[in-house]
């Protein structure tokens, strides 16, 4: 789990889904994520991309825990409910 320590606050992302998506030239979104661009950026592995170089979609909450105030931050995007990104 990937988490994060700021002062005395800890954050802690609980990923619901993570899709690994594909380098595609002809993509708008990822024009300039280019394999080689990505391995040049080392602290993106194994996190947000994985070795064969995708892109890591991911759709999580935050539980941030700060001293006597522990909340989750959630995307909304969860329950389960159908989502068109996953169609084929």
């Amino acid at each position: 789990m990937l988490g994060w320590q700021v002062g005395a606050v800890k954050i802690t992302r609980i990923v619901e889904l993570q899709i690994p998506i594909p380098y595609n030239r002809a993509s708008p979104f990822w024009a300039e994520a280019t394999p080689e661009a990505l391995r040049a950026i080392p602290w993106l592995y194994p996190n947000f991309v994985n070795e064969e170089d995708q892109l890591l979609l991911s759709i999580h909450a935050l539980l941030v825990d700060a001293p006597g105030l522990p909340l989750v931050a959630d995307t909304c995007i969860g329950s389960d409910r159908p989502r068109s990104i996953l169609r084929g």
